[in-house]
């Protein structure tokens, strides 16, 4: 995933210095995931710890059946 996205900067890189836009090298943005610790098994962990807790509440509040 990283490769995919070092390689898309690059491209973008490249075009900017052949088209001459110096100034639009600055402005190059990169997928929010890049800049996030949390890996794919942080965030499902981190929706599963409420799934519990949900199910309850949605059982007490009669909208799922046993």
């Amino acid at each position: 995933m990283v490769t995919s996205v070092v390689a898309g900067l690059m491209k973008q890189f490249l075009k900017n210095i052949v088209s001459g836009k110096l100034g639009d090298m600055m402005k190059m943005r990169t997928p929010a995931f890049i800049h996030s610790p949390a890996t794919y098994l942080d965030c499902i962990k981190y929706e599963f710890t409420y799934l519990e807790e949900m199910l309850i509440l949605c059982k007490k509040n009669g909208k799922i059946d046993d």
